[in-house]
């Protein structure tokens, strides 16, 4: 009898390992060799601002930990709207990306029908930076927020957004309005063509990211005024917040994250995920955000899904009185 039994957990055993090496290959035949070909990554701004750089530099990361190839494709136009939907509408097999404001897929303009949903259509895949908005000024026009309120009481001042309905829109508008400020908006397609037309005297003022706000208030081509976050930028110590200066809820700290289409499958979406989290926290990788002062934000799939709720709960109090 003995025997018998011994003989028997042989056996299962042995059928026992034979069903785990035919499960194992039934799993390897599910899940291809990946990438089998380039990856784009859109990025729905024009190129020139910080985040088609922080992309690009992203993109070589990506590439290089995937052993592919991963390119980066502008598509600007309509907010942001433009290259997300193209995402949303792509097939969902890891090849096609979404680099975008996490904020930009809720903030959009009430007149203005978006063809996505951004809970619905896009999986988290992780969290790249975190920045704060820099309120600028043309040279000579102010020196501090308090200054540039009472000459807005005086003459008009225009002031250059990346877009309709964008936060750089939406923050002004809402400053303008409550302390009853004659602004005129200019609407662009993103940072650099803001930038440009601040520094040819188009517009009088706007929000930029740190590292522009840095870049060319060290030429002394442009001013700035304040930080738009509940705290200084480490990459701008010296410049009080708007909040130190006396002007309440003038904040946004912004994130830029890598998105996929929602029906990504788990094993694709989970390696993005895990190798673009390697990028993130790479020392190189860091160090080049770091240059463009840049902040590294290395977040999950869970942290930028939350992220994106809490930026929808809080856009949607911001536009409660938009016109």
């Amino acid at each position: 009898m003995n025997h018998f039994n011994a003989r028997r957990r042989i056996w299962l055993a042995s059928l026992g390992a034979c069903l785990g090496m035919l499960s194992m290959g039934a799993a390897q035949a599910a899940d291809p060799s990946y990438p089998a070909k380039p990856i784009r990554i859109i990025v729905p701004y024009p190129p020139g601002g910080i985040a088609d750089g922080t992309a690009r530099n992203f993109a070589a990361g990506l590439a290089s930990r995937l052993k592919g190839t991963v390119v980066v494709e502008n598509r600007a136009g309509a907010s942001g709207i433009i290259g997300a939907d193209a995402v949303a509408k792509a097939p969902a097999d890891g090849y096609t990306l979404l680099f975008t404001v996490v904020l930009q897929l809720v903030a959009q303009r009430k007149d203005v029908k978006v063809p996505y949903d951004a809970f619905k259509d896009f999986r988290p895949i992780v969290g790249v930076s975190q920045n704060p908005h820099i309120l600028v000024a043309t040279p000579g026009l102010a020196t501090n927020l308090p200054d540039l309120l009472k000459l807005a009481k005086t003459r008009k001042i225009a002031y250059g957004s990346y877009g309709e309905g964008t936060t750089t829109h939406l923050l002004l508008e809402s400053l303008s309005r409550e302390r009853q400020l004659d602004m005129v908006h200019v609407p662009y397609k993103g940072e650099a063509p803001v930038v440009t037309d601040l520094m040819g005297g188009h517009v009088q003022i706007g929000l930029l990211s740190p590292g522009a706000a840095r870049e060319h208030q060290k030429n002394g081509t442009l001013t700035p005024l304040a930080v738009a976050a509940p705290k200084r930028n480490e990459f701008l110590p010296e410049i009080p917040t708007a909040a130190e200066q006396g002007v309440q809820g003038l904040e946004w700290t912004y994130g830029l994250a890598v998105f996929a289409p929602a029906g990504v499958p788990d094993k694709i979406a989970e390696r993005l995920s895990a190798e673009g989290m390697a990028v993130t926290k790479d020392p190189e990788f860091q160090a080049r955000v770091r240059a463009n002062s840049n902040s590294p934000w290395s977040a999950t799939p869970a942290e930028v899904a939350a992220q994106l709720s809490l930026e929808d709960k809080t856009w949607k109090v911001l536009t409660a009185s938009e016109k």
